[in-house]
């Protein structure tokens, strides 16, 4: 479903008349995205359609190349990205800020990303935040970009790290020199130019990248000026009313990213106790904390634990859950206790995805951590899949029915203290 996931993005950003042409070869492409999209289920596809707001018609049409809506505006991404490319090229790649050596291109990024910490900054309280967030920052923008734009730049760099090496090989001793020279030379034949070349033959690229830059500046701009705004509630709630100090490092990357580009950050300060910044409404995890609460009082056995978190309008904050092994043979043996508990209550509720990654081995207790599905509707099998695979029917009917090891794979648990890091 990856084209439908374009036309779905597509689709909003045009504006009443602003459809592509659709022609022969659009309606071919419409007809090769059903069949691989759809497969035997033509009517999933029309569905999925109809939930776009698309009829056919429309569907072939954003297919086709897209024109602008007479007098139609910008949208903010594309009425940014010159000046964004600008700095990009202009900018010295080699100067100031943390050594991304390791992520490949981010030294090409590094002048935009600073300058838009730069911007971000200006508007923030200087004494909640100290220098090396900018790196953090900085960091985490390059590295997104950087993955971007990863499969494009490899090619061209290829072709001219070939170009370059056909002149003759470097001995030995100066090969690593000689192989980080030609890296600067890319870097700085990018920036003359070739960048603009690259994405102006890559225009899905180009959007990409405008889009995740503002995405970026949106969710840090957003998290610091919801931590600016709680940091009272926070200091309370989870420092013991003495304030943790300014806030020394930002760790990005610790979620997938949802809704226009968040994602989970853990903020370290200088204190040395970090705090967990969740952009999603956390109203799920708020109940699932009051359901155990609940069925806890009434003797349900377990003592099953959750992180602490005041839910705010639309994000929260929660307590750092450190991962941690279990001290002695009778933790162990009480981690699967628990460890057992919960996969009885997804099961009841239908949850999954609870894998190691989404619950933290904190000592003898397996606590989830990422609750987005927790309930999930049970699924119904379409008629057609009973009358033409009623084996395969029947066995998802009792897997999703079983309380076996076989219902682990559906729930997502598998129990195992490896490093300490889940419970997987």
């Amino acid at each position: 479903m990856g084209r439908s996931q374009q036309v779905a993005r597509r689709a909003p950003d045009l504006p009443p008349g602003a459809g592509g042409v659709g022609g022969d070869k659009e309606a071919a492409a419409f007809a090769s995205w059903r069949r691989l999209a759809a497969k035997d289920h033509a009517h999933h596809f029309d569905t999925y359609l109809e939930r776009l707001g698309l009829c056919e018609h429309q569907a072939v049409l954003r297919l086709g190349p897209a024109r602008q809506a007479d007098r139609a505006a910008l949208p903010d991404w594309a009425d940014r990205l010159p000046a964004w490319i600008a700095l990009v090229c202009a900018g010295d790649a080699a100067s100031g800020g943390r050594d991304d050596s390791n992520v490949p291109f981010a030294d090409l990024f590094r002048p935009l990303v600073r300058a838009i910490w730069d911007r971000i900054a200006r508007d923030l309280d200087s004494s909640l935040w100290a220098a090396p967030v900018r790196d953090d920052v900085s960091a985490g923008l390059a590295t997104h970009l950087s993955a971007l734009f990863a499969d494009s730049l490899y090619g061209w760099f290829d072709a001219f790290r070939s170009v370059r090496q056909s002149h003759g090989l470097p001995a030995a001793d100066e090969a690593a020199s000689a192989s980080n020279q030609i890296y600067a030379d890319f870097m700085s034949w990018l920036c003359s130019g070739h960048l603009v070349r690259l994405l102006d033959q890559k225009p899905v690229l180009a959007r990409f990248f405008a889009i995740s830059v503002l995405q970026w500046e949106q969710h840090v701009v957003e998290l610091a000026q919801r931590f600016e705004h709680d940091r009272q509630v926070i200091v309370a709630r989870f420092f013991g009313g003495r304030p943790p100090g300014a806030v020394v490092g930002l760790d990005f990357g610790m979620s997938d990213r949802h809704r226009d580009g968040r994602g989970v950050v853990i903020v370290r300060f200088d204190s040395g106790q970090p705090l967990v910044y969740k952009p999603p409404d956390l109203g799920i995890d708020v109940a699932w904390a009051t359901f155990l609460q609940r069925i806890q009082a009434a003797g349900a056995p377990g003592e099953l634990q959750t992180p602490d978190m005041p839910c705010r309008d639309g994000y929260g904050w929660t307590s750092f859950v450190n991962a941690e092994s279990c001290a002695s043979l009778d933790d162990v043996r009480v981690f699967y206790l628990r460890a057992g508990a919960l996969l009885a209550l997804f099961q009841i509720l239908g949850s999954c995805d609870f894998h190691q990654e989404n619950v933290i081995t904190c000592g003898s207790h397996p606590i989830p951590v990422d609750l987005e599905t927790l309930l999930r509707p049970r699924g119904r099998l379409d008629g057609d899949d009973r009358y033409r695979r009623p084996a395969i029917s029947a066995a998802v009917r009792r897997m999703s029915a079983s309380v076996s090891n076989r219902a682990i794979s559906r729930t997502g648990i598998r129990f195992a203290v490896r490093d300490g890091s889940g419970a997987g």
